[in-house]
């Protein structure tokens, strides 16, 4: 299985058997938790889960077979594509013009800038 080559074999029972909210949030916020590797391991486990459903859907509808390998090194292409699209200049510029939730529910101050 996929998961097998990249979660760390002390944290594969817990892996499997954690409450799925939890393997979630687990997932994507702490990137060393469960993974040998945990550079951009929350873009790595999006893309996996998205190619899963993508080649489970594709088995059940147009009868196409995918194998782990073409998964992972699949997931791997967008994890890459993602982290250049980040760091790339039109993404800094974007990131400027849209805004970040907010922090704090309090109203800004009087002549405040935000």
């Amino acid at each position: 299985m996929v998961w097998l080559a990249l979660i760390r074999s002390d944290r594969l029972n817990e892996f499997y058997s954690m409450p799925l909210r939890e393997w979630l949030r687990t997932n994507l916020s702490k990137s060393t938790y469960f993974t040998k590797d945990g550079c951009d391991w929350d873009l790595l486990f999006g893309a996996i889960w998205w190619n899963l459903w993508f080649f489970r859907n594709s088995k059940a509808f147009d009868n196409h077979q995918a194998d782990c390998e073409s998964i992972l090194e699949r997931s791997r292409q967008m994890q890459m594509i993602t982290v250049k699209a980040i760091g790339s200049p039109l993404h800094r510029s974007l990131h400027i013009l849209v805004p970040r939730t907010r922090q704090s529910s309090k109203a800004p101050s009087p002549g405040s800038s935000r």
